[in-house]
C-alpha cells in the first residue's frame, strides 16, 4: 500500500524545477536560495520584487524584439531628429531650383500668351440681316463692274461667296431693275462684236452664250437681230484668209475646217467655198 504525503507543502514537478533552475535559481526560490547559504529561509512576502523573468523559449521572441529597438523606425534621417533642419538646408536650394525654374517660365508664357486663349476659340460674332445684306450688294458691284455680266454669273459668283438664296434673287431683283444686268442686251451685243471683230458664226455665237446662261429665247432674238448675212460673211472671211480659192481636196478641206470651227455650219461653209471660187473665175 503507497504511503501517504506528508504534510510539508506540496512537491515541486520536476519539469517546473529545471525551467525554474535554467533561469535563475536564487531569483526564483529566494527562500531555498538563502537557506543553502546558511541564512533563514525568507517568505515570498518578505522578499523583494525581482524582475520579471525571460521566456523559457528564446526562440519564441517576437521579431520585433529579436530585431533590436531601431527595427519599427523607418530609415533615413528622422524628420524631427536634431540633423533635420541642417539636411533640409542642404537640400533646399537643389530642389527649389526646377520650381523656381517652372515658375519663371509660367510667368514668361503668361506674358507671351493672349489675355484669353478662349477668345481665339471663340467664334465670330454674328453679323446683322442689314450687314448680310450690304455686303451681299457689294460684292455684286465689284462683279459687274469689271465688265459687262450675265444674270448667270452674278448669281454663280454670290453663291461661291456663301450669300443666302433669298438675298441672292434679291440683288438680282435689284440689279435687273436698274439695267445692271440685262441679258437679252448682253446676247445682242456679244453677237455683233463677235461677228464684226472676231469673224464668228452662228453657231459658236449660240454655244457661247449658252455657257455663259443667257436664255435660249434671247440668243435666238439675237441672232436674228439686224440685216447680217452669214453666208456673205463667211464668203468674205474665206477670201481673206485664201485669197487664191483652194482646188486640192486637201485645201478645200482645210478651207472648210476654217470656216467650221469660226462657228458656221458645214452646208454654209460648203456654199462659202463655191461662191469664193465662183467669184475668182468672174473676176
Amino acid at each position: 500500500m503507497g504511503s501517504a504525503a506528508g504534510p510539508t507543502g506540496p512537491a515541486t514537478p520536476q519539469g517546473d524545477r529545471s525551467a525554474d533552475t535554467d533561469q535563475s535559481p536564487g531569483a526564483a526560490l529566494p527562500g531555498l536560495a538563502a537557506a543553502s547559504r546558511g541564512g533563514e529561509p525568507t517568505s515570498s512576502a518578505d522578499a523583494k520584487p525581482s524582475a520579471p523573468a525571460a521566456p523559457a523559449n528564446p526562440v519564441a521572441a517576437s521579431p520585433a524584439e529579436s530585431a533590436g529597438p531601431g527595427a519599427d523606425e523607418p530609415a533615413g534621417p528622422a524628420a524631427d531628429g536634431p540633423d533635420a533642419p541642417a539636411a533640409d538646408a542642404a537640400a533646399g536650394p537643389a530642389a527649389a531650383a526646377p520650381a523656381d525654374s517652372q515658375l519663371a517660365l509660367d510667368g514668361l508664357a503668361a506674358e507671351l500668351a493672349p489675355e484669353s486663349l478662349g477668345a481665339l476659340a471663340a467664334e465670330p460674332p454674328a453679323i446683322s440681316a442689314e450687314q448680310r445684306r450690304e455686303e451681299a450688294f457689294n460684292a455684286a458691284w465689284r462683279f459687274i463692274a469689271r465688265r459687262e455680266r450675265t444674270e448667270a454669273e452674278v448669281r454663280a459668283r454670290l453663291e461661291r461667296n456663301d450669300v443666302e438664296a433669298a438675298l441672292v434673287e434679291e440683288v438680282l431683283d435689284e440689279l435687273r431693275t436698274g439695267g445692271y444686268v440685262d441679258d437679252a442686251g448682253y446676247a445682242q451685243r456679244f453677237a455683233e462684236d463677235r461677228r464684226n471683230l472676231d469673224g464668228w458664226g452662228a453657231d459658236r455665237i449660240e454655244r457661247r452664250l449658252r455657257e455663259l446662261g443667257v436664255d435660249r429665247r434671247h440668243i435666238a432674238a439675237a441672232l436674228a437681230a439686224g440685216d447680217h448675212d452669214e453666208l456673205a460673211a463667211a464668203t468674205a472671211l474665206l477670201a481673206r484668209r485664201y485669197p487664191v480659192p483652194p482646188e486640192q481636196p486637201r485645201d478645200r478641206e482645210k478651207a472648210l475646217g476654217f470656216l467650221v470651227r469660226k462657228g458656221f455650219d458645214l452646208e454654209l461653209a460648203h456654199d462659202a467655198l463655191r461662191r469664193h471660187a465662183a467669184s475668182a473665175v468672174e473676176g
